[in-house]
C-alpha cells in the first residue's frame, strides 16, 4: 500500500538527483546570449552521456546521446517549437 510517507520519500529521492551545468555557460561572454532553456538542456544532455557510455553508443564522431524532441519537451516543460529552437540555439553556439 502506498502511503503519504512513501510518496514523500519517493519525491525526496527525485529531489536529491542533480545534473551538472558548466559555470562557463553563465559567466563566459561567449555564452551570455544563451537562454535558460539552452543552458538547462545542455546540462540535461551532458547528464545523458553516462548512459551513452554504459550502452557503448559510439560512432565515428564519438559518444552520442539519444534524446527525443518529446523528451526535451517534457523535461523543459515547453512546446515542440521551443524545444527545436533550443536545440538550434545550442547548435549555433557550437555546443
Amino acid at each position: 500500500m502506498n502511503t503519504y510517507n512513501d510518496d514523500l520519500f519517493e519525491e525526496q529521492l527525485e529531489f536529491d538527483n542533480y545534473f551538472k551545468t558548466p559555470y562557463a555557460l553563465y559567466k563566459s561572454k561567449r555564452f551570455k546570449h544563451l537562454s535558460i532553456y539552452a543552458r538547462s538542456l545542455y546540462g540535461l544532455m551532458r547528464d545523458r552521456i553516462s548512459l551513452s557510455k554504459k550502452n557503448k553508443w559510439v560512432d565515428d564522431y564519438g559518444i552520442y546521446i539519444r534524446y527525443s524532441i518529446a523528451g526535451m519537451m517534457d523535461d523543459l516543460s515547453c512546446s515542440k517549437n521551443k524545444a527545436i529552437a533550443t536545440v538550434n540555439e545550442l547548435v549555433d553556439a557550437q555546443l
